[in-house]
């Protein structure tokens, strides 16, 4: 994007990353306790906007904030972190 501010030139660019919604199968998840953990370890990111864990599916649906990102590896570590184990993680844009 580029700027004109009274008659000076001005380049400003502006990398706005896209956020993304991340889901991911986790293995390990049997009870509520699980999810808090899992959910408490994500929310420590700072590209975590939310998070939502349903054991029954063994599903982390992960939102993150805008201009920021959560890459798949630290995804990965975050979950292993907390003692469980992240399978077909996938990104949807919001």
């Amino acid at each position: 994007m580029i700027r004109l501010l009274t008659g000076i030139s001005m380049v400003f660019f502006a990398a706005v990353a896209q956020a993304e919604t991340i889901y991911a199968r986790v293995e390990g998840m049997t009870c509520a306790s699980c999810a808090q953990t899992i959910e408490a370890k994500l929310l420590t990111h700072c590209a975590v906007q939310s998070v939502k864990v349903d054991v029954a599916k063994d599903q982390v649906i992960v939102v993150e904030k805008p201009a920021k990102h959560l890459s798949d590896m630290k995804f990965d570590k975050l979950i292993r972190e907390a003692g469980y184990s992240a399978k077909s993680i996938t990104r949807r844009p919001l």
